[in-house]
């Protein structure tokens, strides 16, 4: 082909393909059905047109880039698999309402959204599609969607989190709407980052990278609809956080809860997975007791976990200062009455025969969990 001017267009109202390795100028896919290639076009020089209801199904090709523009009008769509940053365009967007571009890799390398583009609808399909900015979001026009499909999984190293800022992976300046369809996935996959909150839930999510993640200043916590997966990093569960998670947890990184924050799993069918079966270290629960006013008083400890030996729990506690409560062995008939070892009947609130506290010689004696 040597075209020079003009536009080449498929506008058939059936599926149709675009002969690949030529060199095109201007290309219109309209009215209806889906296009695909046959293979990469080695140059698009001009505007590629998406418009009606046509799909433009670019597979795993490559599908311009220098001097390419990309404009969508009515109600059609745009569908990517490949690799690396896409669309392959590099040129201004013009998407219209209604529009739709859809990423859909699933290959071991990222799919990484083209950003500094407002797009309208995004779906995310495949599982390894995101963002490769600690610092940009994806920017979507005002009234667009961005979804995470079942099949989906979002990944993105935005230090401010996920969504509900200009900072978030997802830009908020247009209070886009953003749904996380059942089986999804977010994952958070930076250095530090903050957890931001999602209303009404996240599907499932990742927790990977490096660093710690936290709930930010704003943040209350972070519910999960299904499953929390920590492949690797510190989530870290700071005084008066949460995270709720409705049904399994694996933990191959580490969880940390602070004395007054709060790791919650509803569905006591839910399952525990990953090394912190085989690894105490990967879970840490950190209490501490309020000031004691004389030596007189005591904390009731109890373990959040089952089969937690009293040594590994209480590591940090005098060995010789544990003490375990007996209240079948409590009996309180007698007082006494002038600090001499003579008694009457009555209660003076101590145990007669002083044997319902009891030292606690074994490090690996068992816990009650739940139980102080």
């Amino acid at each position: 082909y040597n075209l020079t001017g003009g536009f080449v267009q498929l506008n058939a109202a059936t599926d149709q393909i675009l002969r690949g390795t030529r060199a095109y100028r201007d290309l219109i896919f309209s009215t209806n059905g889906s296009k695909t290639l046959s293979s990469p076009p080695s140059a698009i020089t001009g505007t590629i047109f998406v418009e009606d209801a046509a799909i433009l199904d670019v597979e795993s090709n490559t599908m311009g880039g220098n001097n390419t523009f990309l404009t969508m009008t009515g109600t059609s769509a745009y569908i990517t698999a490949g690799v690396g940053v896409k669309p392959d365009a590099q040129e201004a967007y013009d998407l219209g309402i209604g529009t739709k571009i859809s990423f859909t890799n699933s290959n071991a390398t990222l799919q990484s959204i083209r950003l500094f583009r407002d797009y309208y609808n995004i779906d995310v399909v495949g599982s390894n599609v995101g963002t490769s900015s600690a610092t940009l979001p994806v920017e979507l026009k005002s009234g667009g969607t961005f979804t995470v499909k079942p099949t989906g999984t979002f990944k993105f190293i935005n230090t401010a989190g996920f969504s509900g800022s200009i900072d978030t992976s997802i830009d908020a300046t247009n209070s886009p709407n953003i749904v996380l369809e059942p089986g999804s996935t977010v994952e958070y996959a930076g250095d530090s980052q903050i957890l931001t909150e999602f209303s009404p839930n996240y599907s499932n999510v990742t927790i990977s990278g490096t660093g710690t993640k936290e709930m930010g200043p704003s943040q209350t916590g972070i519910v999960v609809g299904e499953s929390l997966n920590i492949t690797s990093s510190e989530v870290f569960i700071d005084n008066d956080k949460f995270v709720q998670v409705e049904d399994d947890l694996t933990v191959d990184g580490t969880i940390v809860v602070s004395t007054s924050g709060a790791f919650v799993q509803v569905n006591d069918l839910g399952v525990i997975n990953g090394s912190v079966l085989t690894d105490r270290t990967k879970s840490v629960v950190e209490k501490e007791t309020s000031p004691l006013d004389n030596i007189y008083e005591y904390t009731y400890w109890s373990s959040p976990v089952v089969n937690e030996e009293i040594g590994n729990g209480l590591e940090e506690s005098a060995g010789n200062r544990r003490y375990k409560y007996s209240g079948q062995l409590y009996k309180d008939s007698e007082i006494e009455v002038n600090n001499n070892n003579a008694t009457d009947a009555g209660q003076d609130d101590i145990d007669d025969d002083g044997n319902d506290w009891t030292p606690v010689t074994l490090a690996n004696e068992i816990m009650e969990p739940g139980r102080g």
